[in-house]
């Protein structure tokens, strides 16, 4: 028996050391996708040649990125305790991931549960609803943020890449407030970083990783349906690419099976909330967005920048939330009224300069 024991023991271990080894290799000298572009092959060639030789930086840029990630977390640690962004995860995510707790599977029925994508509530009600908890896993899910997006540059094209990319994360303020609270913006981002590092792993010939990233992208799909819209839209050009660019059509072929498991995941809720509430979305608040969005008189953008308070209440009933079944399709209504009697020049005018605030400012 104790000799049986052994030799299982001894197999174990070298299938364990084989595998250790092949994730070693990977990890050493990556796999490089064959999609680059021709303009840039000779400079990336060199770039790489000048990795192979530099023993330095094989273990310099990992603690470069290991540094990152570290400084990230001190930024995200002092924001977490200063940051305005709060509201939603106190006012909606939180008490709704109670309300779930409380009522068991009966919540996800009622009108209630539509007032946020399922993800929102459901991640926090694993960590008992609790903002401080929900603080500290989701600038974790930050730092690996970090982590992730070194591996996904590393794999596309090199480890300077990787470490730049990462650098460009983990050091910009921009994303300190918004990480370190305990809403969704930081599960909504990692769930997008983790698509996007098994789309690369999949490029690289990782096998199940196409499928992988579909399920991140579904999962992010229901933290937050603003991409929604892309999903469709992503497989239909993936679907063409493939026709296009033969050389290519594994590649581009994976990418839209991604997007379509990903479509599959978010289908049961759409014909759930449709037949239920008439209403064919991840959950309600596209009405108050839509309006807001389009608001001439602070041109699309939030009221509070200006010291306004916003009036869509003017169109509901008193008392009523603006995210309820009614309220949400009245304010739709209104909104798309508005754009309606925008002018086009306008209209493409407050897109230009909505844009433009996002990407610079």
């Amino acid at each position: 028996m104790l000799a049986a024991c052994l030799a299982a023991s001894q197999r174990a271990f070298a299938c364990l050391g084989h595998v250790w080894l092949r994730f070693e290799q990977a990890l050493v000298v990556p796999q490089m996708p064959d999609f680059r572009p021709p303009a840039a092959h000779g400079w990336r060639q060199r770039l790489l040649a000048y990795e192979r030789q530099s023993a330095t930086w094989h273990w310099l840029a990992p603690i470069l990125v290991a540094a990152i990630a570290v400084y990230h977390f001190r930024q995200l640690f002092w924001w977490s305790s200063q940051t305005p962004f709060d509201f939603d995860a106190v006012h909606t995510y939180l008490p709704m991931a109670k309300e779930l707790l409380a009522q068991g599977p009966l919540f996800l029925l009622s009108e209630r549960a539509l007032s946020a994508p399922p993800v929102a509530y459901m991640f926090p009600m694993l960590f008992n609803a609790d903002l401080a908890q929900m603080r500290q896993v989701n600038m974790g899910l930050s730092v690996l943020c970090v982590l992730l997006i070194f591996r996904t540059g590393w794999l596309l094209h090199s480890r300077t890449v990787g470490v730049l990319a990462a650098a460009a994360f983990g050091l910009t303020p921009h994303f300190w407030p918004y990480m370190s609270t305990g809403s969704v913006e930081a599960l909504y981002v990692f769930l997008l970083v983790a698509s996007m590092w098994m789309l690369a792993e999949a490029a690289s010939g990782l096998r199940g990783a196409f499928i992988l990233a579909g399920v991140f992208i579904g999962l992010a799909t229901m933290t937050r349906a603003t991409i929604l819209y892309w999903l469709p839209l992503a497989a239909l050009s993936a679907w063409l690419l493939m026709r296009l660019v033969p050389t290519e059509a594994r590649l581009w072929r994976g990418v839209r099976d991604a997007h379509l498991v990903a479509m599959l995941m978010v289908l049961p809720l759409l014909l759930k909330n449709l037949f239920l509430w008439g209403v064919p979305a991840v959950s309600t608040g596209a009405g108050i967005a839509l309006l807001n969005g389009h608001h001439p008189l602070t041109y699309g953008f939030e009221a509070n920048y200006f010291n306004f308070e916003s009036d869509h209440w003017a169109a509901m009933p008193q008392g009523v939330s603006h995210l309820q079944v009614a309220a949400d399709k009245t304010l739709a209504a209104v909104a798309k009224f508005v754009i309606a009697d925008l002018p086009p020049l306008e209209l493409a005018k407050m897109y230009a300069l909505k844009l433009s605030a996002t990407l610079f400012t």
